[in-house]
């Protein structure tokens, strides 16, 4: 497929983008200690995501990373692995509210289960949306690795 091909050439570029836009994130991960997750979602379709509407579900100190036209992450503040998933399938579930086609995958990671390694987080965040594309888990949370 053409969206793997993509992430495997720009995957440098995305995590760079992504340890900058977390940088704040990763600054009260290291100082206080307050978790956050990553959200990444691929929407294969060329009918734009409402990312004004998608916003305001969120809280105010989550953030909305734009990667492409097809590719954004959400930064989930103070967020606990153990409900990484939930943060994550409720965006599923406001996407499926908005009116939002069926055609994009999700992936999550926790900052949890990377401790001061957030390249590596960044890095298994599209491995994860790589593995729901092969897979064809479109509309599934990928929050471990699959393996079939």
């Amino acid at each position: 497929m053409e969206v793997l091909k993509e992430i495997e050439k720009n995957r440098h570029d995305f995590v760079e983008l992504l340890l900058e836009e977390a940088s704040e994130y990763i600054y009260r991960n290291i100082r206080y200690n307050i978790e956050f997750s990553l959200i990444a979602i691929y929407d294969m379709t060329t009918i734009p995501i409402d990312f004004d509407t998608l916003k305001k579900m969120l809280r105010k100190t989550d953030k909305i990373v734009y990667i492409n036209d097809n590719l954004f992450c959400v930064i989930a503040d103070s967020v606990q692995n153990n409900n990484s998933v939930k943060v994550a399938e409720n965006i599923n579930y406001n996407l499926i509210r908005l009116g939002t086609h069926e055609d994009y995958f999700i992936s999550v990671v926790s900052s949890e289960d990377y401790t001061d390694n957030y390249s590596k987080m960044i890095y298994e965040l599209f491995s994860r949306l790589e593995d729901a594309i092969k897979n064809n888990l479109k509309n599934i949370v990928v929050c471990q690795d699959y393996v079939i």
